[in-house]
């Protein structure tokens, strides 16, 4: 090849041995320096596609590598600021959409009642539901007076119920309400508190470029005054972020502020409500308390009079039965007397004889009995005579 380019060159004329012998070396040279550059073009391209930086002359490894870290330090700060200063627009849009006059605050406020109430409407239902039935077997009580008391008290425990469930369906409304302002502040503190955290990530970024920029044979005068604009930069925008979180905070602090003014209210009417309705459910157990005793009452007359017609009726019953009784004996005695009649007929003469003799012999038994008692008296006085006889000398 070299040789043909040689005779290209000269347009094959006849040369001395000498000039071709100086002409092939040259061509040589020449073919062997073009190759050079070839190779050289080729490692360059390959070094290119694998991102290391070629090696040339007056350059070493040392210094690519201050060159990389330098152009990564460079690429940190950057995106740094750009963190931080999203974050601070973050937080200016979070301030901006923050709920901030009256009517918001109603809004808020009639939210947080109504998924108070809706909670709490299953055990009010349940309340009420459980108060009627007590008030129902009140209204229904058997006669007895301890029924009636056990009751009646079922049932005011029942209709006090009813108003605890009332009142804790205000202390709801203000714990959802507290906790709604508490979650709200907590996200004020998040979201400026990235933006501050962002503004401390920036600063030091700055600082780890200036390092790599010292390190990278920067000179002085221009590492240092770029920090210091830096530095100034990232701690003003430190400050601005404390400054929106600050406000973030009290944006909302004030907002709840508005919100907690128509909880109060909402959870006073709540209150007062349910005292109401308590009062009207233990006036109407108190009064069918009082039917029920009255019921109670007459129920215990109505029993007392039945139970005093029955009396009368076994009274009427067994003097019937009595006279019943004596009107029997009386037939029984009459027909016995018929008897003794119709015998003391048949016997004739005899039954008469004995008449007559019974009523001579009646003289004599009573002055038998005369003289008995005649007898019997003489006997004490003479016994009452010897008891004094024997008597008087213990007297004397």
């Amino acid at each position: 090849q070299a040789r043909s380019l040689l005779g290209a060159s000269l347009g094959r004329q006849a040369l001395p041995a000498s000039t071709k012998r100086r002409a092939i070396v040259g061509s040589a040279d020449m073919a062997i320096a073009r190759f050079g550059l070839l190779m050289a073009a080729s490692l360059t391209t390959s070094c290119v596609s694998l991102d290391v930086a070629p090696i040339v002359a007056g350059d070493s490894p040392n210094e690519t590598k201050k060159e990389r870290v330098l152009a990564e330090a460079q690429e940190a700060y950057e995106s740094a600021l750009k963190t931080a200063e999203h974050a601070m627009n973050k937080t200016k849009s979070y301030i901006k959409g923050l709920p901030s006059n009256k009517s918001q605050a109603e809004d808020a406020a009639e939210s947080i009642e109504e998924s108070v109430e809706s909670a709490a409407a299953k055990e009010q239902r349940e309340a009420e539901e459980a108060f009627q039935s007590r008030l129902s077997d009140l209204k229904n009580a058997s006669w007895s007076n301890k029924s009636v008391h056990e009751l009646a008290k079922a049932a005011r425990k029942a209709a006090e119920k009813v108003g605890k469930v009332g009142s804790d369906e205000a202390k709801a409304m203000k714990k959802a309400f507290k906790k709604e302002r508490k979650e709200e502040k907590a996200e004020a503190r998040r979201v400026g508190g990235s933006a501050e955290s962002a503004a401390r990530a920036a600063l030091k970024a700055a600082k780890g470029l200036e390092r790599a920029q010292r390190h990278g044979g920067v000179k002085e005068r221009v590492y240092e005054g770029e920090f210091g604009h830096r530095e100034h930069l990232t701690e003003h925008m430190e400050d601005a972020a404390e400054d929106l979180r600050g406000d973030a905070e009290e944006a909302v602090e004030k907002f709840f502020d508005l919100v907690e003014e128509d909880v109060e209210e909402a959870a006073h009417a709540a209150r007062e409500k349910a005292k109401a309705r308590a009062k009207e459910l233990g006036g109407a157990a108190k009064k069918a308390e009082a039917e029920a005793k009255k019921a109670a009452a007459e129920a215990k007359k109505e029993e007392a009079k039945k139970a005093e017609a029955a009396g009368e009726n076994r009274t009427e019953s067994t003097t019937s039965t009595e006279e019943d009784g004596k009107k029997d004996e009386g037939k029984a005695w009459d027909a016995e007397e018929a008897d003794n009649h119709s015998s003391v007929a048949s016997d004739g003469g005899s039954t008469a004889l004995a008449g007559v003799a019974a009523a001579r012999s009646l003289p004599y038994l009573l002055l038998a009995w005369a003289f008995a008692l005649l007898s019997a008296f003489a006997v004490a006085l003479r016994l009452q005579k010897t008891r004094n006889i024997r008597e008087q000398p213990l007297l004397g």
